[in-house]
């Protein structure tokens, strides 16, 4: 069917008052989306963001992981080297060598403050804590037994030495001097 000039004009006009309404209706919706933006700014709402290097590697994210609000610092062979964190039972800070090995660990859980330094192994080798009643320094052997330890209870120093099976056998304390134990754990010297 062949058109008129007339019919063609006719729905030309037709379609551009469509794309004016269209290109109004859009505006408006800009204008507002940017008014809405502005009024909102203060607030950015994700679940994850991830900083990359200028060769588009992951060196951190923040997000929430496993129901854990996380951040994961990773160095430039996408290596995981620290990661702050909270878990149901506190905050931590975890820390790792250039061999993913867990190295150090900062945290607090249910209320106790805890520094843990590990060997290349990932063994326990310095343990530091607080809690009610006291602080106290742990040193631990290659095998994680307890091997010397300084504390202060209620008030009182102490320091405690214990062999390989981890008895105590040497202690300094306050008001209670020095006392050396055998093996079995029996008193042999103590100072009047």
């Amino acid at each position: 069917m062949v058109m008129t000039t007339e019919e063609r004009l006719a729905k030309l006009e037709r379609q551009n008052r469509l794309l004016l309404i269209g290109l109004v209706l859009a505006v408006t919706a800009f204008v507002l989306g940017i008014w809405a933006v502005k009024k909102t700014s203060n607030v950015i709402r994700a679940n994850e963001f991830v900083l990359e290097d200028k060769n588009g590697k992951t060196r951190a994210s923040l997000g929430v992981y496993e129901n854990r609000p996380s951040l994961v610092l990773y160095n430039k062979n996408d290596k995981l080297l620290a990661m702050l964190g909270v878990s149901e039972n506190g905050p931590a800070l975890i820390l790792y060598d250039e061999n993913d090995k867990l190295r150090a660990s900062l945290d607090v859980s249910k209320g106790v403050p805890s520094l843990i330094l590990r060997d290349e192994n990932g063994k326990f080798r310095v343990g530091l804590n607080m809690d009610e009643n006291g602080a106290g320094l742990r040193l631990f052997d290659a095998n994680e037994k307890t091997r010397a330890g300084l504390c202060i209870a209620e008030g009182e120093p102490g320091l405690m030495l214990l062999d390989a099976n981890g008895k105590p056998r040497a202690g300094l304390y306050s008001g209670l001097g020095l006392i050396l134990r055998d093996e079995n754990g029996k008193v042999r010297w103590q100072t009047p």
